[in-house]
């Protein structure tokens, strides 16, 4: 059997709170003959705006450029590290030149002259079709400060009469926060083994293929786990499927991982809410006491605590919803 390391992932969701608009500059040419300020143009001709982009035709090789007529509100480069823009590249049918790379040069509050050492070059693919492009312009050091004004260099290398297509532009972050917790996510119920579990576990058919569990007093339930000699990760993984397959309420999302660096097996619930919890009980070929839930009794040792709600303002950045 081939071995794949996916066997082993553990997929769970993000918590992470949405953050203010990633996007603090952009320009978008929707509306017919309206430049949106991009009047400034040099080396171009037959520029104009129709049919939800802007467009040009260069009139030189290189050193074409367009850009704001006006300071626009300004970006603070730390945060906004960022380009984005949608182009599509038409070389002239007797260029036989490389036609490989553009430029963006700017402006900030403190420095308000364009020059080389605040310029960032990226590569312009030139088939005639819309791309989009992303520019971490974090990697030039000059990238800082109060950004307010940019020129937009569509190609550096090409020929007399291409032409270029813009559908937008946009400074901005392509940052992304991902969390297994959040402080204003509120928590889900849990309840966690007292007793270590290593190595593998043995699940057999009418031996110890059952677990009870009652998620958020939805009631008891009881699953059953596939027979196999396992892992504790694969089994706790085994388990989450079966909790899902239940799907209602907090089952839908319940989660069982190991938790304490890899020694207790932990329930979650689906819920993050006051009145999430998790209760694991004894009955019939139960596993409990191979996961360290029970004792030899059937009396629960292990430890739980209830959920907690997720702050009134709080939006998940992803479309799970507690």
């Amino acid at each position: 059997m081939v071995y794949s390391i996916l066997s082993e992932a553990r997929i769970r969701h993000s918590v992470a709170p949405k953050q203010p608009d990633v996007i603090q500059y952009q320009v978008v040419w929707d509306i017919n003959r309206d430049l949106k300020d991009w009047t400034t143009f040099v080396n171009m001709d037959i520029v104009g705006a129709w049919g939800g982009f802007l467009f040009g035709t260069k009139r030189a090789s290189d050193n074409s450029y367009i850009s704001p007529s006006s300071d626009f509100l300004a970006v603070d480069a730390l945060v906004n590290d960022r380009i984005f823009f949608r182009m599509k590249y038409d070389q002239h049918p007797n260029s036989n030149e490389s036609t490989t790379w553009g430029k963006i040069t700017w402006t900030t509050a403190g420095d308000p002259l364009f020059d080389e050492p605040k310029t960032q070059t990226f590569e312009v693919i030139a088939d005639g079709r819309w791309r989009l492009y992303e520019i971490n312009m974090g990697e030039n050091p000059n990238w800082v400060g109060l950004i307010n004004r940019v020129r937009f260099y569509p190609c550096e290398d090409g020929f007399i009469n291409d032409e270029f297509f813009l559908g937008f532009f946009e400074i901005g972050t392509s940052a992304f926060d991902f969390s297994f917790d959040s402080d204003v996510a509120g928590a889900a119920g849990f309840a966690q083994a007292g007793q270590l579990v290593l190595g593998s576990t043995v699940i057999e058919k009418g031996v110890n293929d059952k677990l009870i569990v009652n998620i958020d007093n939805y009631g008891d339930v009881q699953i059953t786990l596939t027979p196999q000699e396992v892992t504790s990760f694969l089994l706790a993984r085994d388990i989450s499927l079966q909790l899902g397959k239940v799907a209602v309420g907090g089952y839908v999302r319940a989660e069982c991982f190991l938790a304490d660096d890899g020694q207790f097996m932990r329930i979650e619930s689906g819920t993050r809410a006051v009145d999430s919890s998790v209760v694991i009980k004894d009955g019939p070929n139960s596993v409990g006491r191979d996961l360290g839930f029970l004792d030899d009794v059937g009396f629960f040792i292990g430890t739980k605590g209830t959920g907690s709600d997720p702050s009134s303002t709080y939006e998940p950045l992803s479309a799970y919803k507690p």
